[in-house]
Parts: C-alpha cells; structure tokens; sequence
C-alpha cells in the first residue's frame, strides 16, 4: 500500500516535507512476518501506479529498519512478491546499514547507489567508497569505480575502470586481544608440612 501526499503529477512543497510508507518495501531483513514501515522524505514525489514506479527529489532520505539512504533524487520500482528495487542518486548519495543489536555498522557513499530488496545487494557507482565501523570508529575503508555489497553475506567486490585511479583499501589497526586468564583450579593448592627441630 502506498500513502503519499500527492501521486500522479510533480508535488513541489516550500517547508512541507512528504512521507510515504511502504509495506514490505527491501525485503524480508527484519522478519518475515511484518517487515518494518518504510519512510522516505523528500521535497517532491511523482508516483506511476501503472508501471508501479515512484519518483523523489529534493533532499530525499529513506529508512527502513537499520538501513538508510540519502540523495538528491530516488527512483523506486516495485516487484513482485512485494520486492523492490531503487536507485538514489546524489553528490554524493549515501548508505548506511546497522542492525540493531550489533555495534557494527557499515557505510557507503558514491554518485549512484542502486538496492534491490530480493538479493539484498547494494551496488554503489562512481567515485564508490565503503567504511565499515565498529562502535563508531572507522575499521576499513575500501574505494573504487564500483563496489559491490551483499548484506547477507557482509562480502563486497570493487573494481576499476582502467585509467582510473585503482582501488584502494585501508585496513586500521585492531587493539590487541586481552588474553583471557585461566579459570582458578579447583584443586587444594599443596600444603606445607612443619619441619621438625
């Protein structure tokens, strides 16, 4: 079901922001039995219920559980099996991904990012950089023409258009693991027996 604050032609609001929730809008990375709302605002909307395509502009940002997107514009398409597909695009346009109960996240940026809900993968286009933190700090970053992200199996790809600068990866360095001490024996540690004078 969409909700939207005008469809079918250009809304432009001057201090109105529009909202629009989508039922099962990205797939099943939740649960399976109700998918989180999805919200997405924007200066503008135009909705196709024929070709069940929905376009935003202006300032656009849409959450969804622990993912986020941000740009200047937003093409959404629906697919069957209440899938969708969206492609963001923005100086830059931006992604973010933090479940809820980790205290990983990571975060992407580039002129285009394209997410399709049924594969759970984020393809990210131009000048494409990928930060994964860890409570907040920055532990990798990686960079290049494209880059590949599969949420599901947290693996991504990168590659570069030849002539273009090559990728790059900066790895920062981990704090050393306390060694975990042993637990206490539960033996009687040995007693001492008097010498006799």
């Amino acid at each position: 079901m969409l909700l939207a604050c005008l469809s079918g032609f250009w809304a432009r609001t001057s201090s109105m922001v529009c909202l629009v929730l989508f039922a099962g809008l990205f797939g099943p990375s939740l649960t399976a039995t109700q998918p989180p709302a999805t919200k997405i605002d924007a200066d503008e909307l135009r909705h196709d219920e024929q070709k069940l395509v929905t376009e935003f502009r202006g300032n656009v940002r849409l959450n969804r559980g622990g993912l986020s997107l941000q740009g200047d514009a937003l093409e959404l398409e629906q697919l069957p099996n209440s899938g969708m597909k969206g492609r963001v695009t923005g100086q830059p346009a931006r992604f973010q991904q933090k479940p809820a109960d980790s205290n990983e996240s990571v975060e992407g940026q580039g002129k285009t990012i394209q997410y399709n809900s049924q594969t759970e993968i984020v393809v990210i286009d131009g000048e494409a950089v990928l930060r994964r933190l860890l409570n907040g700090q920055v532990v990798d970053t990686v960079a290049g023409d494209r880059l590949v992200y599969d949420q599901v199996t947290q693996t991504y790809r990168v590659e570069s258009t030849p002539g273009q600068p090559r990728t790059r990866m900066t790895l920062m360095p981990r704090p050393a693991q306390t060694p975990t001490p042993p637990p206490p024996s539960l033996s009687r540690p040995p007693t001492s027996t008097p010498s006799k004078p």
